[in-house]
């Protein structure tokens, strides 16, 4: 797995992109967000992000979505209307662009055009390599992680002081080595069967093990209520993190914020509280297909020397550590290489 010598080289790796992004362009990429999961919304974001840093233009966003992000994130990369009112404008779409991407009809290109040519294009946008020149070569999964810090890696004052005081109620003890599970059962209406827990727990073990010398707190964040006692159960001697003040709906959120958009702000800290403490985790275990382990797991590596092997995906079939970029072709034996 790769990773970086320091945590100071990270921090400069993410600074030159900041400072890339923000340097005035005469071309601005917008982006209309349309409404989906809190977690999905992230991820075109990111997707969005990286597009800008492709055609060397600054970057824009607008959400359609009662979902709250920049009440909760400071998103420095995001350029205000004033700032780029004289330039020109190049509007993109995630799903126009991205997922349903139709090959250039009036382009020369058509001539040697194959038939998996929206496969290729997601797979290259959602997993992208590093557009941008540098002395120190990033992996995709390490690029990744420093676009997940430009958009949700500072949360906003009124977000931290919500972290702080859940860590405080919980017990976060920071001496403490920290395993982050997300348990995705009842936040999504599709993409069963579900991991068991048993197989979470053989995870969980496999890395604790590694720390015999180590006090270890997990921490353990679902839309199922019944995840605290079944980990408790299977894991009596081990300190379980849980925000038990968390409403837990076991349902498909996006379609109730949608439906109840008087909830989109309380779902929205929900939701961007567990990405952030996953962030803050030393580990990160959770669903290959699940976007807040995607994320979360992101945070974690840009927090520990872009050190890939800190996030670990399951697939919920083979409940085997598989990878999100398998959804679009890569190469498990790579991705985890």
């Amino acid at each position: 797995m790769a990773s970086l010598k320091s945590q100071q080289l990270v921090q400069a790796i993410y600074e030159n992109a900041l400072a890339k992004s923000t340097a005035l362009r005469p071309i601005t990429l917008t982006h209309e967000v349309e409404h989906a999961g809190y977690g999905a919304m992230l991820s075109r974001l990111m997707t969005g992000l990286n597009q800008s840093f492709i055609h060397q233009s600054n970057y824009h966003f607008e959400a359609r979505s009662p979902y709250q992000i920049e009440k909760l994130f400071d998103i420095a990369v995001k350029q205000n209307q004033d700032g780029f009112s004289k330039n020109k404008k190049k509007v993109w779409h995630f799903f126009r662009d991205t997922w349903d991407v139709k090959y250039p009809l009036f382009s020369w290109r058509w001539f040697t055009k194959k038939p998996d040519y929206k496969e290729r294009t997601r797979a290259q946008h959602q997993f992208p390599q590093c557009p941008i020149a540098s002395e120190t070569s990033l992996t995709r999964h390490q690029w990744c992680a420093i676009l997940a810090q430009l958009i949700c890696g500072k949360p906003t004052p009124y977000l931290r002081a919500i972290l702080e005081q859940k860590k405080s109620v919980m017990g976060w003890d920071p001496a403490a080595l920290h395993i982050g599970i997300h348990v995705r059962r009842g936040d999504k209406n599709t993409e069963c069967p579900y991991i068991p827990t048993p197989t979470y727990v053989q995870f969980f073990h496999a890395l604790a093990t590694q720390y015999p010398d180590r006090a270890i707190q997990l921490f353990l964040t679902s839309d199922d209520p019944d995840s605290y006692a079944d980990f408790k159960a299977a894991l009596p001697n081990i300190p379980i993190l849980w925000d038990q003040e968390e409403p837990r709906f076991n349902n498909c959120n996006v379609h109730m914020v949608g439906d109840q958009p008087d909830l989109a702000l309380q779902e929205s800290i929900t939701a961007a509280k567990n990405i952030c403490l996953l962030g803050e985790c030393d580990y990160v275990i959770g669903m290959a297909s699940a976007q807040f382990t995607w994320i979360g797991g992101l945070l974690c590596i840009f927090n520990n020397h872009l050190d890939t092997s800190r996030q670990i995906m399951i697939d919920p079939i083979t409940q085997k550590q598989s990878h999100w970029a398998c959804t679009y072709g890569f190469s498990l034996d790579e991705l985890l290489a």
